[in-house]
C-alpha cells in the first residue's frame, strides 16, 4: 500500500539537495541577510502547543540562528548559492508562524528557486499584490495550509519556471484550474487538496480555446470547495481536450465522480 504524506515528497527531494549543495560554504550577501531579519521582525512565533492548528504541532523552534552580523547562509531552513552567495532555498515549514506578509521583505530575495511557507498561520488577509509574482527563478513552491486567502497571480507567466506547486488548504477566490494549466508552462506537478476553486462552464469555454496540451505528469486533487460549476464536467472536459494527455499521476479523492465516465481516461 503506498501511503502519501502531508508534505510533498518532492519538496523534501528538493531541500535535502539543495541544503547539501555548499551550505555554509558561501558568505552571504548583506542584502539578503537584512531582507531576512526584517522578514523574521514582522513573524510572531507560538508559545505553547495550543497556540498552534492541530496539522501544525508546536516545535518551539524561532529561527534562533537568524542573529545580525552572521552568515545567513548557516541560517535554519536558509540555502545559498555557493559562489554569489544569493539565498536560492527558504524552508519555513510547519514552524506555525503567525504575522502577514504585507512586508515585500520575502520578495526581495529574487533569487529563491525554491519556497515553502507551508503549515504556518499566517494573518487571513489578501495576498500580498505585487507578491509570489515577482520570485520568477521560482522552480517549487510550497503554501499548502499557510493561512493567506486571495488568488495566486499567474495571468502574465511571471511564475512560468514553477515546476512544482502545492496550493492545498487555501481559498483561492475565483482562480481556476484551467489558469492554473494554462499560465505554468513548465508545471509537472500540482496538488490541490482542500481548496476553494472555481470550475464553471465560463473557464472551460476560455480552456476550449486551445487544445495544447500541458506538461502535467503529477495532479492530486481531493476534498474541493466548488465555487462555481460541477467538476466531473470539468475534468471531463479537460481530459477530452487533451490538456492532461502527459499525466502520469492523477489521485483524486472526495469528488462526486458518479457521472464521469472511464473512457475519458483512454
Amino acid at each position: 500500500m503506498v501511503r502519501l504524506h502531508l508534505l510533498p515528497s518532492y519538496l523534501i527531494l528538493v531541500t535535502a539537495i539543495l541544503a547539501t549543495g555548499g551550505r555554509g560554504a558561501s558568505l552571504c550577501r548583506q542584502d539578503q541577510s537584512a531582507a531576512l531579519l526584517r522578514l523574521k521582525a514582522s513573524f510572531r512565533f507560538p508559545n505553547t502547543y495550543s497556540d498552534c492548528p492541530l496539522w501544525s504541532p508546536f516545535q518551539g523552534r524561532n529561527l534562533s540562528s537568524w542573529k545580525v552580523n552572521t552568515n545567513c547562509c548557516t541560517w535554519e531552513g536558509v540555502t545559498c548559492d555557493g559562489t554569489s552567495g544569493h539565498v536560492t532555498a527558504l524552508d519555513l515549514l510547519g514552524l506555525c508562524i503567525s504575522g502577514n506578509l504585507s512586508s515585500s521583505d520575502i520578495f526581495k530575495l529574487t533569487s529563491l528557486r525554491s519556497l515553502s511557507l507551508a503549515f504556518n498561520k499566517f494573518d487571513e488577509s489578501p495576498w500580498p499584490n505585487p507578491g509570489f509574482e515577482q520570485l520568477t527563478e521560482l522552480k517549487y513552491l510550497d503554501l499548502s495550509y499557510f493561512g493567506l486567502s486571495g488568488a495566486l497571480h499567474i495571468e502574465n507567466g511571471q511564475l512560468s519556471n514553477l515546476v512544482a506547486l502545492n496550493l492545498s488548504g487555501l481559498d483561492l477566490k475565483n482562480l481556476s484550474l484551467h489558469a492554473l494549466i494554462d499560465s505554468l508552462g513548465n508545471l509537472q506537478k500540482l496538488h490541490l487538496y482542500s481548496v476553494n476553486i472555481s470550475a464553471s462552464p465560463i473557464d472551460l469555454a476560455h480552456a476550449s480555446s486551445t487544445n495544447t496540451a500541458s506538461g502535467l505528469k503529477e495532479l492530486r486533487m481531493g476534498r474541493w470547495t466548488i465555487t462555481s460549476g460541477r467538476f466531473d464536467t470539468y475534468l471531463a472536459n479537460l481530459l477530452f481536450r487533451s490538456k492532461l494527455a502527459n499525466l502520469v499521476t492523477l489521485y483524486l479523492t472526495g469528488f462526486d465522480l458518479k457521472k464521469f465516465e472511464l473512457s475519458y481516461l483512454d
